[in-house]
Parts: C-alpha cells; sequence; structure tokens
C-alpha cells in the first residue's frame, strides 16, 4: 500500500476503504466483535467508520474520494446502517450523490419509526427531510396505521397530505408511479377517490409516451459521482395492471373508459385484457362459492340416504 500511496494515489482510496471493510470482517470460526461498529441487519463487524474515513481521505484524487464514499455509503444503506451511510455521504463533495444518499437514509428511518409504530416521529422526518415523491410514500403509509388504530380523521389528513405531495412531483414518471401506489390502497376504502387519482396517473402516463405497464417498482435514484445513476427500489407492488386489475372489479366499464386515454396500443391493450381478465376469474369465483352454498353438507345430490330405500326424492 505504501507504494500505491505514493505513485497511485488516485487508486489508493479506493483500496484503502475496500481493504478496510474486509480487513474488519470476523475471521472464520471467530465470534463476532459485539464491542464494535456493526451492521444492525447481520450483526457483522465491518470496522470503524472513522477507520474507513481515514483510509479514504489518504487519496488526494477529489474523484476517487467521492466514488469511495459514495460505495461505502451504499453498501451501508444495504446493511441498514444508517449513522454509518449518513457520516460517509456527508464527506463527499458532489452535492447530487450526498443528497441523494442521505435522503434515502432520512427514508429509511422513517420506515423504521413507522415499524416501530413511532407514526409521530415518522411523520416530523417526512415533514423535515423527504422529497414529495418520498413524503407521498411516507404519509400514505402513516395514514394507513393510523386508521388501524381508529383515529379516522388523522388518517384522512394524512392521506390528502399524501395526494397534494404526489401532484406536486415534477417528474410525470415519477409523479403516475406515485399515483398508482396510493390509488391501489386507497381503492380498499375509497373506490371513487382512487378512481381520480388513477385517470391522473393514466393522463401522466400517456404524456410520457413508453412505459411497462407491467412494472410495479417505486424507484429511488441515486446519483453516482462518476455520472452513473443506480435505482434503488424502495416499494413494490403497484403497478399499473396491477391496478387496472383491482379498479376493474370495482367498475369495469369506467376502468375501460379511462383506458382510452393511452395513445399506445400496446400498453392500452394489455391494459383492456388485465381488465376483462380480472373480470373474468372474479366471475369463476363467485360462482364456485354460489355452488357451495347450494351444496348443504350432508346433501347427497338427490339421494335419500337410504331412509326410503335408496329411491330418489319426489
Amino acid at each position: 500500500m505504501p507504494l500505491f500511496d505514493r505513485y497511485l494515489t488516485d487508486k489508493a482510496a479506493v483500496f484503502h476503504a475496500e481493504l478496510s471493510y474486509l480487513g474488519s470482517l470476523p475471521r472464520r470460526g471467530s465470534p463476532p466483535n459485539v464491542n464494535s461498529e456493526s451492521d444492525s441487519a447481520g450483526g457483522i463487524d465491518y470496522g470503524s467508520t472513522a477507520d474507513m474515513i481515514a483510509g479514504i481521505e489518504r487519496s488526494a484524487d477529489a474523484r476517487e474520494r467521492d466514488q469511495a464514499f459514495f460505495s461505502g455509503a451504499a453498501r451501508a444503506l444495504a446493511g441498514n446502517d444508517l449513522e454509518r451511510a449518513r457520516a460517509l455521504a456527508s464527506r463527499i463533495s458532489q452535492t447530487d450523490s450526498k443528497s441523494s444518499l442521505i435522503e434515502l437514509a432520512d427514508f429509511m428511518e422513517a420506515s423504521k419509526a413507522i415499524r416501530r409504530k413511532d407514526l409521530v416521529e415518522a411523520e416530523r422526518i417526512a415533514n423535515s427531510r423527504l422529497s414529495r415523491d418520498l413524503q407521498a410514500v411516507i404519509y400514505y403509509t402513516v395514514a394507513t396505521k393510523w386508521s388501524e388504530l381508529g383515529d379516522s380523521v388523522r388518517a384522512n389528513e394524512l392521506m390528502g397530505s399524501a395526494c397534494t405531495q404526489a401532484a406536486r412531483v415534477d417528474d410525470r414518471g415519477r409523479r403516475a408511479r406515485i399515483y398508482l401506489y396510493l390509488a391501489s390502497g386507497i381503492a380498499r376504502g375509497d373506490v371513487l377517490r382512487a378512481f381520480e387519482i388513477f385517470e391522473a396517473a393514466i393522463k401522466d402516463l400517456d404524456s410520457v409516451g413508453r412505459f411497462d405497464p407491467a412494472d410495479d417498482r417505486l424507484r429511488f435514484e441515486l446519483h453516482a459521482p462518476d455520472g452513473a445513476i443506480r435505482d434503488h427500489s424502495y416499494a413494490s407492488g403497484a403497478g399499473l395492471l396491477s391496478v387496472v386489475q383491482q379498479l376493474a372489479q370495482a367498475d369495469l366499464l369506467r376502468t375501460i373508459g379511462l383506458l382510452r386515454v393511452l395513445r399506445a396500443p400496446a400498453p392500452r391493450g394489455f391494459c383492456v385484457l388485465s381488465a376483462c381478465r380480472a373480470i373474468l376469474i372474479s366471475d369463476r369465483k363467485v360462482k364456485a362459492n354460489r355452488a357451495g352454498e347450494r351444496k348443504k353438507p350432508g346433501d347427497d345430490s338427490g339421494v335419500d340416504g337410504g331412509r326410503n330405500g335408496g329411491q330418489f326424492k319426489r
């Protein structure tokens, strides 16, 4: 390493960061060091944040330092170590890279607060630190938790805030996906409102042009110092096709009518077929349930159980 520090300073930072990471892993057969800073998800010691920062700072090249800090922070986020991720991200000189990592850490912190039922803290984080699309997701999730706790007033307020923040997202593609996410959840309790949100999503998707109707992931963009953009999926299950199936069971004609806004023939056709398929599947389930209700326990298809010599009932 001294030779790299002297002659290849632009590469030394990356090597120091990786050595700090690899050298701090527990040896095979030895117990992990529970007193050191560790990954909260797996309980594995990855070395101290201070040592990692010191190793990266030895590089004289700012771009190499930024890339090493970015890689370390991304790894920390993947391990659910939010404090380490923030400490490393704060050292990045490029604003976009720094802010995207820190905001993702804040979103993960708000999600943790929701899981431990600290709804007030989750809302506070969303209010003060998150962008509009992430705010909408947190507000919606907190609203569902308030509804489960029986506070319908607070739930309705936050649901309205989620829709408001979603409408303020500038990027139409991202806004459409947030709309679909909200419509999918709201449809369980307020179908009319879900249709209104779905209509707004359809208009945004039509203006975008090319999109995958089966893609059901919400993504957060991490801007790497080298110019690359890495997508981080933070929610799923609310793509265009899945929402179409959900709403079609409530009102098929209205759903198909809204889909006519889509000018791209392939996505429009997929969605119409998906809506019809949802109705057919639902109809089969209803018929199967009715058949089960008509056949009472002990009924042997009209045969008199032997009481009248096994003759058919008249």
